[in-house]
């Protein structure tokens, strides 16, 4: 199974950590965000949108596709 299929943000970021055998340092330096961010999501928070694009970056997808996998679910403001 690959990060991309895992079915929270939280799970995927912490797959493709795994995958790449990144530390929470090493992840946070190949994503460009602090540890504490990184920290964050794995712990399951919604990224702040720089980091969501970030996010996106490292799964080669775009902060939007991201937002859209993993949080569809969140009702938005009408």
């Amino acid at each position: 199974m690959s990060y991309v299929d895992e079915k929270t943000l939280a799970k995927a970021f912490r797959e493709w950590r795994r995958e790449n055998q990144y530390s929470m340092r090493a992840a946070a330096k190949a994503a460009n965000m602090t540890v504490p961010a990184v920290q964050r999501i794995e712990q399951g928070a919604i990224p702040e949108l720089r980091n969501l694009q970030r996010v996106g970056a490292v799964f080669h997808m775009t902060g939007g596709q991201v937002f859209d996998k993993y949080f569809s679910d969140i009702q938005k403001d009408q």
